[in-house]
């Protein structure tokens, strides 16, 4: 059986945190497919096309995960989390951050599913990955059987009215 690569965004405006992930995640055993921008507008249009998929705007990509630095040149802070959050209710958001204690719960509030230590260990980022990949891919997988449940019903749906409609008219004509 393949394995679909995990989807990942990486919003973060420093090349040199940007480097250290992106290597991290290129050692890891399972396959990756990542994307990397550096803002939160370039975040928004990868992202936008859960509301808008004919935009000529919006790329059409879907990420398992967001990694998302909360200093942008373009955004500060929880609202940032806030705002893709609205974009991908389905995406895990894993925060990038420098200060924890304190401010986790303010993560969780904001909308992110889990947080990350700029700095972390190799098996530190393995985790929150395979965490927060484990958790996106349960949605995806329900989020299909829902699709597919979903298209039997209307199948069903215009079987039965096709009959219903054929009764009809065997009884207006005998």
């Amino acid at each position: 059986m393949t394995i679909a690569p995990l989807s990942i965004l990486l919003v973060d405006d420093d090349p040199t945190e940007a480097t250290a992930i992106r290597e991290m995640l290129g050692r890891m055993s399972m396959p990756i497919e990542l994307v990397e921008v550096s803002s939160l507008e370039e975040a928004s249009e990868h992202l936008c096309h859960d509301r808008c998929p004919n935009s000529a705007r919006c790329l059409g990509n879907r990420f398992d995960i967001v990694l998302l630095d909360l200093h942008l040149p373009n955004g500060v802070g929880l609202s940032c989390v806030s705002a893709l959050r609205e974009l991908c209710r389905g995406t895990s958001i894993v925060v990038l951050t420098k200060h924890t204690d304190m401010e986790i719960p303010s993560y969780f509030a904001a909308g992110a599913d889990d947080f990350l230590e700029m700095g972390a260990s190799q098996r530190q980022l393995e985790a929150v990955i395979y965490r927060s990949g484990r958790s996106a891919v349960l949605k995806r997988d329900k989020k299909k059987k829902w699709g597919t449940i979903s298209k039997k019903l209307s199948v069903l749906e215009r079987i039965t009215d096709t009959l219903v409609e054929q009764r009809h008219k065997s009884a207006v004509n005998s």
